[in-house]
């Protein structure tokens, strides 16, 4: 998916920079570039810029910013950017099930973090399967399903994994029975997106190139029809006002 931030971008001028970092792998600064477009852009940012914010974010591990970024492309695109909005909600649950799962495979690991990572991966299997029954496809996101089908066999996995850890820990517990257990001090879902970075891996944004290209070139299509019925009704009042005259 190397290519992918740079099929969304629709022609934003001076976005070479951040379709280059985002191509070399350096998805923060590709984010933060994107971000200074959109500063600069304020309220005529379009849909696509937020979107490519969205994706590079995704890539750069700022889970909240994605999402954030994803849902204004929505409001600012209307219907057309909801399935991308749904795609990557279920890639930021992954992620956050992946950071769960890594922290339960540490040293006095809190024991409810396999609980978690599969709480997350249910929210991500939930909109991997809206995603792939959506129409913007024909009734079928190949992405979407192939993500699903994962998500179902990494369920099972963790379910295991986590049948396993209670186990050793109450094995743990009838062998030491005096020794107490240290609590976390802080809640591991409050940890900075940055700690979360570093200490885990980052999902993958499972989507073709000829997927990405169909979807967005039907969204090229639906700015142009736009743009033409905003020109269809400027001549026509003009022609309104000509006639008043």
């Amino acid at each position: 998916m190397r290519f992918a931030v740079g099929l969304v971008l629709f022609g934003w001028l001076g976005m070479a920079d951040g379709v280059t970092a985002y191509n070399g792998g350096r998805y923060a600064e590709a984010s933060e570039t994107f971000a200074r477009a959109e500063e600069r852009a304020g309220h005529g940012a379009g849909p696509e810029l937020l979107f490519d914010r969205a994706l590079a974010a995704l890539r750069a591990g700022d889970l909240r910013v994605a999402e954030y970024s994803a849902e204004k492309a929505v409001v600012r695109g209307g219907a057309e950017f909801e399935s991308l909005r749904i795609f990557l909600f279920a890639n930021a649950a992954f992620g956050r099930s992946l950071r769960a799962e890594a922290e339960a495979g540490l040293r006095d690991a809190d024991p409810t973090a396999f609980g978690r990572a599969i709480d997350h991966l249910g929210r991500a299997i939930e909109l991997w399967r809206v995603a792939a029954m959506r129409n913007d496809f024909h009734g079928d996101w190949p992405a979407a399903r192939r993500n699903l089908e994962r998500a179902l066999r990494k369920l099972e996995e963790l379910e295991k994994k986590k049948e396993e850890a209670e186990q050793n820990q109450n094995k743990k517990k009838e062998k030491e029975p005096e020794q107490k257990q240290e609590e976390p001090t802080e809640d591991p879902d409050a940890q900075s997106e940055e700690q979360e970075r570093q200490a885990t891996p980052q999902p993958e944004v499972d989507l073709s190139s000829a997927e990405l290209a169909q979807l967005f070139e039907r969204l090229r299509a639906m700015e142009r029809e736009k743009r033409e019925l905003r020109q269809e009704r400027r001549r026509v009042r003009s022609a309104d006002v000509e006639k008043d005259w």
